[in-house]
């Protein structure tokens, strides 16, 4: 009897190992597949691999992980915010799942859940750029000004003092309210070349909010037609707002929209940087609600609007 019991078990212990190593295999064609880019047919064996149960906590991370890379990069963002969240139940304080969930949160427009998960990002990471700059346009879209502000000083305050200059710490530093070092980054990027037309917008805004001529230096060579020379125009006082959205054109392509949306916001700053707030504001709510999230207008027209609550 009592090697009849010794049989029984040594066959279920094979069972188990043959299991594990089925799910291990499988686990490492996930990955295998993963980093070739082919996301359905990884996710079928991540799917496989942590079905049947027996992987360990730190692969089950892994699988959840590229899971949901995997997920977003086909678009499936519920299924990588479950993915990630799975993550996170494993290791709570990892810092890539943290990351990569408050950015699908943002994505969808679950804000609040996005600042969440910024807050405790910032807390593992206090040096983090990135988060505090997303925080600050999701503070400002939130109604939370003040924070936004506090956030933007924040990244000025982590740059090295030896930084390039360049347009994106410009923006960082007009979300600051600090025009000077927001000048001073946008004159360096209108300096880089001709091409560079929309530093050269962001710093006619600057030199206005500061009571300075639109700059003549470093003018864009920009023929009258092509995009955003409109803008250029209406700036300069050669041509009307009118003028720019039917430059801006009509339709639902997304062309047509990223024109309207930057009409919107550099006209809406325009007037207010002139003292005519509200003419302004309905341009800035339009180019707040409307431009998308990946361009660089958005958040600081999330600030702009929030503004005009305080």
């Amino acid at each position: 009897m009592k090697k009849i019991v010794m049989a029984a078990s040594l066959i279920s212990a094979l069972g188990t190992g043959q299991s594990f190593c089925s799910s291990y295999d499988d686990l490492n064609a996930g990955i295998h597949l993963h980093n070739l880019r082919q996301w359905s047919a990884s996710i079928a064996a991540f799917d496989k691999a942590l079905a049947a149960g027996d992987l360990l906590p730190s692969q089950q991370f892994f699988a959840h992980m590229d899971r949901g890379l995997a997920h977003q990069a086909q678009l499936d963002y519920e299924l990588a915010l479950a993915d990630y969240s799975a993550c996170l139940a494993l290791q709570p304080r990892n810092v890539a799942a943290l990351s990569e969930r408050a950015t699908i949160y943002l994505d969808t427009g679950k804000l609040a859940e996005a600042a969440v998960d910024l807050d405790a990002l910032i807390a593992l990471r206090p040096m983090l750029t990135s988060a505090y700059t997303i925080r600050a346009a999701i503070d400002a879209r939130l109604g939370n000004a003040a924070q936004s502000v506090t956030d933007s000083k924040k990244v000025l305050a982590l740059l090295p003092s030896d930084y390039v200059r360049n347009m994106a710490t410009g923006i960082i530093a007009w979300q600051a309210d600090e025009p000077d070092v927001a000048e001073e980054n946008f004159t360096y990027a209108a300096s880089q070349g001709s091409s560079n037309v929309y530093a050269w917008l962001w710093l006619a805004l600057t030199k206005a909010r500061i009571g300075k001529v639109v700059p003549k230096e470093n003018f864009p060579d920009s023929d009258n037609k092509s995009w955003p020379a409109p803008i250029i125009g209406f700036f300069t006082g050669d041509t009307t707002q009118d003028a720019v959205f039917a430059a801006a054109g009509e339709g639902e392509d997304a062309l047509t929209r990223g024109r309207i949306c930057e009409a919107n916001f550099y006209i809406g700053e325009w007037l207010l940087q002139h003292r005519d707030p509200s003419a302004a504001q309905p341009m800035i709510r339009k180019a707040a609600d409307d431009c998308p999230m990946d361009f660089v207008e958005w958040s600081p027209a999330q600030i702009a609007l929030a503004g005009f609550a305080r």
